[in-house]
């Protein structure tokens, strides 16, 4: 999240270029979200929310490679 905030000023891109998605949403940075990466549904509707299109590119970074969201 940190780095993708850091895009737009450091390389002149758009926000909307670079969005940064945390499970638990934006209070999971600031307040533990206790199970949020376990659901699988949430992750979809945050990438759906975003309207990713096959021409976009979604890293994700799991910490043990096994969360499901």
């Amino acid at each position: 999240m940190l780095d993708a905030s850091e895009c737009p000023p450091t390389f002149g891109v758009s926000s909307k270029m670079v969005q940064g998605i945390i499970a638990g949403g934006r209070r999971a940075l600031v307040r533990s979200s206790e199970g949020a990466e376990d659901d699988a549904s949430a992750g979809v509707f945050a990438v759906r929310k975003r309207r990713v299109k096959s021409r976009d590119t979604l890293v994700g970074i799991a910490a043990c490679g096994l969360t499901p969201y």
